[in-house]
């Protein structure tokens, strides 16, 4: 899992992975806590993938609306590349807040719709990113993505649920290793403008009042 994401995961016993997929993820959040929980609406992915629950639990249901686990369980919430899928994501992000401690803390990642090259798309190609049950051309673009957010956007949605100290930072996808200009990019992830204007992925933290 890359380093940017987990160096926000606090300390504790237990983390839960929202959209686990194959369990990628999961299998490193097994590694960093004592008990960690998978939860995906799409068991096959797990069934066929090369990264079965090991050291993990893994949950079939459908989390849009329900997450079915007890209130204050998790030390960490991890949805990556998830809320862009949810129709009501306020509904989502309430349950999230809801399972997570007291003190603890949620790490979502998303598309950045504010992306300069989305801007350009819409401004100067005229063309809008489409939604489910089309082909899709561009992960952080065609990908049956129902939502699409901004940093603001993320904000104001967390705050509404409650969550507090809400901080974003960019995902800058690194096609190479070295002082690129990507990786001199990345080295400011968390100043406003490169984080708005100059990331295709959003990262956003925040924490439940302890």
């Amino acid at each position: 899992m890359d380093s940017r994401i987990t160096r926000h995961f606090p300390l504790g016993s237990t983390a839960v992975d929202v959209g686990c997929g194959s369990g990628k993820h999961t299998n490193h959040l097994a590694e960093l806590y004592q008990r960690v929980i998978g939860l995906d609406i799409n068991a096959t992915a797990i069934k066929e993938g090369t990264h079965p629950p090991d050291r993990w639990s893994f949950i079939h249901a459908d989390f849009r609306y329900n997450i079915p686990l007890k209130s204050d369980l998790a030390d960490v919430v991890f949805a990556n590349q998830v809320i862009e899928h949810i129709v009501d994501p306020h509904i989502f992000v309430a349950e999230v807040f809801r399972i997570i401690r007291p003190g603890g803390t949620a790490v979502f990642t998303t598309p950045n719709i504010r992306y300069i090259k989305f801007l350009w798309r819409i401004i100067v190609a005229g063309r809008g990113p489409k939604t489910a049950g089309v082909k899709c051309s561009d992960s952080g673009w065609d990908h049956g993505h129902v939502c699409y957010f901004t940093a603001r956007d993320m904000s104001e949605l967390l705050e509404s649920a409650g969550f507090v100290n809400i901080k974003h930072e960019a995902l800058i996808m690194k096609k190479n290793s070295g002082l690129g200009l990507r990786s001199i990019v990345d080295s400011f992830s968390s100043f406003s403008l490169v984080y708005e204007f100059l990331a295709g992925n959003l990262m956003v933290i925040a924490e439940k009042k302890g």
